[in-house]
């Protein structure tokens, strides 16, 4: 009789199969990769796990890796002159971070829930942007929509009200994790990068104001709540209404800035 027999993958077929089968790979730096680039670049990947509230980096750290965000959300904050931090970015999957050339890092990296990060040697990382042009032409790709990203920011961070920073900020949310949202007639469904706590510190209102505008938005059957962190947003197009709203009235309330570009980054 014939008995089929599973033959065991060597490490480095182990170590390709985990960057094939990863969720991220598609949104991160080796997305554009061939087969064989990307087994070169899962020689030299190495594994890091971090528990919530673990720091990273720390303000002035060198760090010696590049890292990809694999599962779990990483906060980008500062210390403020009165000792507050304040939240300015959160990492989650494909979201990479680190420095290049040994420079020191600006910001304080903490895990807010537990992590996992593909890591790569500094001096390795660098030289694969060199060695393939695919990694290098995805890493453009990103820094442009990173750039994007921060003109979105600034948008949410600039409203005039905590309502209208919330409402921008889910709005965002919705794109980000549901694709385009404008004309979708819902339900959408997103989660927090991390606690309610830490994303009002991060668009710059209180706890208090945060919670007063979701119950507000629960009350109009704007949104539901499924859990701590997941929010359920029945009514999208709604959702859009009351952000574009308040930016309008406050539009109209201060002239253009022309060609300073910074009208661009507050529409």
């Amino acid at each position: 009789m014939k008995h089929d027999r599973t033959i065991p993958m060597d490490a480095s077929e182990v170590q390709l199969a985990a960057c094939l089968y990863c969720r991220a790979r598609q949104k991160t730096l080796c997305g554009g990769c061939e087969l064989t680039e990307l087994r070169s670049i899962s020689q030299l990947k190495g594994k890091r796990e971090y528990s919530a509230g673990e720091t990273i980096f720390r303000p002035g750290d060198r760090p010696h890796f590049t890292g990809i965000v694999v599962e779990g959300t990483v906060s980008v904050g500062f210390a403020l002159p009165n000792g507050d931090e304040r939240i300015v970015r959160f990492l989650t999957e494909g979201n990479f971070f680190g420095r290049t050339g040994g420079q020191p890092v600006p910001y304080c990296f903490r895990a807010e829930t537990d992590v996992r990060v593909c890591a790569f040697d500094q001096q390795d990382f660098e030289n694969s942007m060199q060695a393939m042009p695919a990694m290098e032409a995805q890493l453009r790709d990103i820094l442009i929509k990173e750039i994007d990203a921060s003109r979105e920011m600034i948008a949410w961070l600039s409203g005039p009200d905590a309502r209208q920073k919330l409402t921008l900020y889910l709005v965002h949310l919705c794109e980000q994790q549901d694709g385009a949202v404008k004309g979708n007639a819902g339900p959408v469904r997103i989660t927090f990068p991390a606690t309610q706590g830490m994303v009002a510190n991060h668009l710059g209102i209180t706890r208090w104001s945060f919670s007063r505008e979701m119950s507000w938005l629960r009350s109009q059957g704007i949104i539901s709540s499924s859990g701590h962190r997941t929010v359920i947003v029945h009514r999208p197009d709604r959702l859009i209404d009351i952000a574009s709203s308040g930016r309008s009235d406050r539009n109209k309330a201060r002239p253009a800035l022309s060609g300073t570009g910074v009208e661009a980054a507050v529409q």
